[in-house]
């Protein structure tokens, strides 16, 4: 949240993610016995989140796309699995329902203003066969999840994401560029804090050494040559990768893990669907309207 504190977003967020996250967890706890109709109801889901995120240029799809995933996924695999993702999702947005306020408190911000959000719809249409492509593709990758791969490669899919929800190549290879680069970073950092608590192991000295990164990717946000976002999706990608490395996972090999499906849900997802809109929308060039990351 930038600028001052909006109530709409502390409180909306939150509750917008707990809603979305049981809705599906209570229709995936119904459907993951009958497949094929788990399959289609995924794929319509996934076909309004992009059509809405499209047509209306709010990224609220992201947020159904994501959920979805996640929960059929897990679902697919194990329904205790399932209901653990949901009550962490529930545990994190009360969180900070209740953080959110006070740290603003406690830290109020010199703007006067909350950030005045404004979302430009795409105008180069076909915005329903666009959103029907881009869901395909996704089923893809998530039958893959759902029949050979574990849950540990969900990274796959949601990378993909991430980066098909925007509406042109420019900006979905611009975001590949973004994630991968951030994977990284995260990576890197995670390493290091490892390597500091396997010389000194202390909890203490883990907590510290968390928070000192945190700072550090949080000034970049402002101060960075890079996007807000990269170093963001940095301090996710090194909390994810720290909370498993500490649960008994090899962190090297979650690294490499984390980096590779990174890349390959990415670049492979925005090379393949552009070829794929190529193949289906040959007499439509869909260019970007405006900067990804607006100064």
């Amino acid at each position: 949240m930038r600028k001052a504190f909006d109530i709409k977003k502390a409180l909306g967020g939150p509750i917008s993610l707990i809603v979305c996250i049981s809705f599906f967890h209570w229709l995936v706890s119904y459907l993951h016995v009958l497949p094929s109709v788990l399959i289609v109801v995924v794929f319509s889901i996934s076909t309004l989140a992009y059509y809405l995120t499209l047509k209306s240029g709010n990224l609220i799809g992201m947020l159904i796309l994501i959920s979805v995933a996640l929960i059929s996924v897990m679902g697919t695999k194990s329904l205790a699995a399932m209901t653990i993702i949901r009550n962490g999702f529930i545990e994190g947005s009360i969180t900070a329902l209740v953080l959110i306020p006070i740290l603003f408190w406690l830290f109020p911000s010199n703007a006067r203003q909350p950030q005045e959000e404004i979302y430009e719809p795409d105008n180069q249409g076909h915005h329903l066969t666009r959103a029907i492509m881009r869901s395909i593709f996704m089923l893809f990758l998530l039958a893959w999840l759902y029949t050979f791969l574990d849950t540990s490669h969900i990274t796959l899919a949601i990378a993909a994401i991430f980066t098909l929800v925007f509406p042109c190549k420019e900006h979905q290879f611009e975001e590949a560029k973004e994630r991968s680069i951030a994977t990284i970073i995260g990576s890197l950092l995670m390493l290091a804090i490892l390597g500091v608590f396997s010389h000194i192991g202390h909890f203490s000295v883990l907590l510290m050494t968390t928070l000192m990164a945190a700072l550090y990717l949080g000034h970049k946000m402002m101060e960075g040559p890079l996007p807000p976002m990269v170093y963001q999706f940095a301090l996710s990608v090194m909390l994810a990768l720290l909370v498993g490395a500490l649960n008994n996972q090899v962190p090297v090999y979650a690294s490499i893990l984390r980096v590779a499906l990174t890349l390959v849900g990415t670049i492979g997802s925005v090379y393949l669907y552009a070829l794929l809109e190529q193949l289906i929308l040959k007499d439509n060039t869909l260019s970007p309207i405006k900067s990804k990351n607006p100064s």
